[in-house]
């Protein structure tokens, strides 16, 4: 096995954009990069701001091989993670080394808050309740901090821009970028900041525990809640050396290679509260879902031909996130989907139409205050070309973009479906 191995997935988008003529110069352009995630005192106690910086740390050490957190103080953790009861002690088990003040050697800077400009190539964290995005300058103070998922999605995104550095071979000039992660397929509006109470489904089947299905239980897990909750952990294979650098929930280390990977999920979400059953076999279709398995299936596979054995199966929602090379391969899988499912997806909605008409109601957790209320059905997703030519996921008449990015694409799918599940309730707390 090559030396390469480890980071050959991110070392791949050197040679795809025909930066480099070997593994080593990729990864040598790679260790280059030394990054800095400075948090503010403001916002290392919020949700948010925790989720931002611990996104961060987790994405910036798989990608750059090793990432410095500044903080002034430290704070003990919202979310019931794995990995620590505070944010610099699960930072450090994430593979990031603690500094008390920010370093001359810094190449890149991520702000997380209220933190003093530098001479250096910085880019500032953004969010405003479900509005979520980045800065260019640090000057734009961030807004409602309650909700993790925004911290998470510029957490990722900020690392994404740094990581474009590295590809392009030099410093591309940071840019502010928002999205509203409550309707993403609007024009993000300062005013539209999202409600402040939701629904999050407390019972969920997630299939594919690779570098999106881990993603996802990350946004789960920083995400919290209160309450029974049943997740259906489904996956076959083992953590292997080339998953390190792409999956959230292996540790740095190896320390858990040859572990299966829903074991993985499983340690993740029981130290979060959720109660979890697992499923160490694929999915073929051939497993009868009963009144008790989750109405909510969580798609992290990679190829089409399992996703439309999964799209008849009878799911009342399936959602997909992240699938394909960049757009382009999302978009080819997306195009043979229409071209060999559209017949079990009529059909699918039929079916979904006529629960709705019956008034059946899929069980579901009320935000993460816990509180009890009705529920509606969701519709069935499908997947269609986007007229912008990204791809997009279909919701009955509501329509969204699905990133490759594994953190983004997932803190994008886990708030569509609280948004979806939330769109006309209001029961619960954003924090």
């Amino acid at each position: 096995m090559t030396k390469f191995w480890k980071r050959s997935r991110i070392t791949k988008a050197f040679a795809d954009a025909s930066q480099v003529e070997s593994f080593a110069e990729a990864e040598a352009l790679l260790d280059s990069v030394r990054l800095e995630i400075v948090v503010g005192d403001d916002q290392i106690e919020t949700p948010a701001g925790q989720a931002a910086a611990l996104t961060a740390v987790a994405t910036g050490k798989k990608c750059f091989g090793s990432v410095n957190i500044v903080a002034a103080k430290d704070a003990a953790l919202v979310a019931k993670l794995p990995v620590g009861r505070s944010v610099l002690a699960a930072a450090q088990w994430l593979g990031a080394r603690r500094a008390d003040a920010p370093s001359p050697r810094a190449t890149h800077r991520i702000c997380i808050g209220d933190v003093p400009a530098a001479a250096v190539w910085s880019i500032a964290c953004w969010w405003n309740r479900w509005l979520a995005g980045m800065r260019a300058f640090t000057d734009d103070a961030v807004g409602d901090s309650r909700l993790a998922l925004a911290g998470t999605f510029a957490g990722a995104l900020a690392v994404r821009q740094v990581f474009a550095c590295a590809v392009a071979g030099r410093n591309v000039l940071p840019r502010d970028e928002r999205v509203s992660l409550w309707s993403p397929w609007t024009e993000a509006k300062d005013e539209e900041t999202g409600p402040e109470r939701f629904d999050v489904p407390d019972k969920l089947w997630l299939l594919g525990l690779g570098h999106l299905g881990q993603a996802f239980v990350w946004n789960l897990c920083l995400l919290g809640g209160s309450g029974e909750r049943l997740a259906v952990l489904q996956d076959d294979q083992l953590v292997a050396e080339e998953n390190e650098a792409t999956s959230l929930l292996v540790s740095p280390g190896g320390r858990q290679l040859g572990r299966k990977k829903a074991r993985a999920a499983s340690a993740w979400l029981k130290a979060s509260g959720w109660r979890t059953d697992i499923i160490e076999r694929r999915h073929f279709g051939d497993i009868a879902l009963t009144k008790d398995d989750p109405p909510y299936l969580v798609s992290g596979l990679d190829k089409v031909e399992p996703r439309l054995v999964l799209a008849r199966h009878g799911f009342p929602y399936m959602i997909d996130a992240g699938i394909g090379h960049g757009a382009g391969g999302f978009r080819g899988n997306s195009d043979q989907d229409d071209r060999e499912g559209p017949g079990d997806r009529r059909a699918l909605g039929r079916a979904n139409g006529r629960r709705r008409k019956q008034g059946g109601d899929a069980p579901g957790q009320s935000g993460v205050s816990g509180a009890g209320a009705p529920h509606r059905p969701l519709r069935n997703v499908r997947i269609r070309r986007s007229k912008r030519g990204g791809a997009i996921r279909r919701s009955g008449d509501r329509s969204a973009d699905v990133g490759p990015y594994h953190s983004i694409g997932f803190a994008r799918g886990r708030a569509e479906a609280v948004s979806d599940r939330a769109r006309r309730s209001a029961d619960g707390d954003v924090g």
